[in-house]
């Protein structure tokens, strides 16, 4: 059975890279340049009034809608602002290098404009029941706006939303919420579950209004500890800033290292593929989940949501993403990306006389390299010791300065027993490469120590609850429309069990399928957007011609 789920998860994890492959990033970056161009920068000229509208100033609580324009924005970022703030970043620069921020700022720019479109156009086709919920999103827009021979379209992108709900809205984060307590406070992973299916499920029960009710709260809490704790490691790493801004930009079109002729072109390819996905992923402009949150705001004018809606990519891009990302390239832990993760390792001090095993190999992850033995020798250039399962990493000088990432035995404890200058030799099994969340939580700790990984830890737990939640209400209003209210039901009571079965046991089959779910949301998403962009222009300038002076 194994050799088939392997099999299995291989195929899906092909068909997820593909889905996210050139074409779709090209078509979702198009579409933004295309709106930029168009409505002639109204994210970077209508920024001020934005924030005016979230800010209340315009809200009208008489008006159709179930929530207020502030919870409809907390909504949507609650979905938005996740482990791909965390994880995501570190992943983007770890493969591409920190030029990938750049292509990420790119994105988030030109994305505020596509955000700002499709949820203008969700709240303007948007179906009120007459119990007073909103029915919105791509799916209403393209029946409500394009025609019942459009139906198709919508239906499919309902099934690739309810899909994506399921693995990466739910059981990815309930999957690594369990095992950040579980390293930090050994909280066994069922009672997380436990924890998580009763949260949200007292949460999702009540609908956008009480999902808005609790976001309002939740997300702002979430980004102000998550910015204090990185402008803490910034100030403190202040003198480093301009050089990883220097770098950012110098690596952009070459990465790490500049190659020649047609190399070149791959590298910065690579560059490019990882910060524009790993954007994309980030702030989700042009899939159409956030339309759906959007669609419920009280207000009868499409373009102010539409105003309120674009500032998603900017909080959760140019701001959280780019405070992970300076805090990664300031402590260098961005280079621990090529570093194998090391199980059951044993680490012994050599004297200076004696002949250890030759240096090597630097051994990458790879399916069949899983579960490897190796043995590794060099000096060591510093040694820290993190809170996780006795982890440690090693900076060996073998003229490579690379850094070595082990985790122990439960017994065994390295403090004091190495230290710079001495000569060590690693031995272990090799159980695949450090990860996003991994390398992010050490950045962090390398400044603030164990204060700095816990509070990653708290990030982590309280950016998977919110994204789950939302993307229940995201997964719950595509139920709806393909089945109704009993649909609803069903759904929700699937979406918590699912939360329980991702927080014991992580199946990288079905998080695979959802994360090409995830990519092909767009295609329905920006098919109606191309076709409905007359709408856009035409719906922009009634607007400012009604209220000239905003």
């Amino acid at each position: 059975m194994k050799p088939f789920m392997d099999q299995l998860n291989w195929v899906l994890e092909e068909s997820a890279s593909r889905v996210w492959g050139i074409p779709l990033i090209v078509l979702l970056v198009g579409t933004g340049l295309v709106l930029s161009v168009v409505l002639k920068l109204i994210q970077i000229r209508k920024y001020p009034l934005s924030v005016g509208i979230i800010s209340g100033k315009y809200d009208d609580p008489e008006e159709k809608g179930e929530i207020s324009h502030f919870r409809a924005l907390t909504s949507a970022l609650s979905a938005t602002i996740g482990l791909g703030n965390i994880a995501g970043v570190a992943v983007a620069i770890s493969l591409g290098g920190p030029g990938a921020l750049l292509w990420m700022w790119l994105t988030a720019t030109i994305g505020m404009a596509t955000k700002y479109s499709t949820c203008l156009l969700s709240l303007k086709y948007r179906t009120i029941h007459e119990d007073g919920t909103v029915g919105g999103g791509p799916m209403f827009t393209i029946v409500n706006g394009l025609g019942a021979k459009w139906k198709p379209l919508a239906v499919a992108f309902a099934i690739f939303t309810m899909a994506a709900s399921f693995g990466m809205a739910n059981m990815f984060q309930a999957n690594q919420m369990a095992n950040v307590l579980h390293d930090a406070f050994c909280v066994p992973p069922w009672i997380t579950g436990i924890a998580v299916v009763i949260f949200v499920s007292l949460v999702i029960i009540g609908g956008i209004k009480r999902i808005g009710a609790v976001t309002s709260k939740l997300v702002p809490f979430m980004c102000v500890v998550y910015v204090v704790a990185a402008l803490t490691v910034l100030v403190i790493k202040a003198s480093a800033i301009p050089e990883a801004i220097a770098l950012i930009f110098t690596t952009a079109f070459t990465g790490i290292k500049p190659a020649a002729g047609g190399f070149a072109g791959i590298v910065f390819m690579t560059v490019l593929q990882q910060g524009m996905r790993r954007g994309t992923f980030s702030n989700e402009s042009g899939l159409g989940s956030a339309p759906i949150a959007h669609a419920a705001a009280k207000t009868q004018e499409p373009v102010r949501e539409g105003l309120v809606a674009m500032m998603g990519p900017f909080i959760d891009t140019i701001l959280i993403c780019s405070m992970t990302a300076l805090v990664i390239i300031t402590t260098g832990t961005w280079k621990m990306g090529d570093a194998p993760r090391v199980q059951g390792t044993e680490m012994t001090k050599i004297e200076a006389d004696a002949h250890p095993a030759p240096t090597g190999p630097t051994v990458h992850e790879g399916r069949k390299q899983v579960g490897k033995e190796v043995a590794w020798s060099g000096e060591v250039i510093d040694v820290r010791i993190f809170p996780f399962k006795h982890q440690i990493v090693v900076k060996t000088g073998d003229g490579m300065h690379q850094t070595f990432f082990a985790e122990s035995a439960p017994e065994q404890n390295w403090a004091g027993k190495v230290s710079p200058g001495d000569r060590v030799l690693i031995k272990g099994k090799i159980d695949g490469k450090v990860d996003g969340a991994v390398i992010t939580s050490f950045a962090f700790g390398w400044v603030l120590g164990k204060a700095g990984i816990y509070l990653v830890v708290l990030a982590v737990c309280l950016f998977a609850l919110s994204t789950a939640i939302s993307w229940s209400y995201y997964g719950d209003r595509c139920a709806d429309f393909l089945w109704g209210a009993t649909g609803v039901k069903v759904y929700r009571l699937l979406f918590v069990i699912v939360l329980f079965i991702g927080s014991v046991y992580k199946l990288d089959a079905v998080v695979n399928f959802s994360d090409a779910c995830n990519g092909l949301m767009a295609v329905p998403n920006l098919i109606v957007t191309l076709a409905l962009l007359p709408v856009v222009v035409r719906e922009t300038k009634d607007y400012f011609r009604r209220y000239p002076h905003t």
